[in-house]
């Protein structure tokens, strides 16, 4: 679908900018720190919690891959510090002194 007869870019550059502004999503600010050494204890345990449960699980079902996937996503955002769950509503967990410094 083009956008009155101009290039894929121009659309692109569109979809960008509506999601910008209907969003919390700030370029400069991407990807910041917004979870806290406590959050990132909690998701850590949560996630072993999940592969413990999703290893003695006898039957694989669509709970055994969802537990399997959370806790990925649950290590994978612990690791990089960024939730982007927590930037959509604008909340952090992090210290606002640590938060400013990144």
């Amino acid at each position: 679908m083009r956008i009155f007869g101009q290039s894929k870019d121009l659309e692109m550059w569109v979809i960008f900018r509506i999601f910008t502004l209907t969003t919390n999503f700030n370029l400069f600010n991407f990807m910041k720190t917004n979870m806290g050494t406590k959050d990132r204890l909690a998701r850590v345990g949560m996630a072993i919690l999940f592969s413990i449960l999703y290893i003695y699980t006898p039957v694989e079902s669509i709970w055994t891959v969802l537990l399997l996937f959370t806790g990925g996503y649950m290590i994978g955002s612990t690791a990089i510090g960024y939730c982007p769950v927590y930037d959509v509503i604008g909340y952090t967990t992090c210290n606002k002194e640590k938060n400013l410094d990144d």
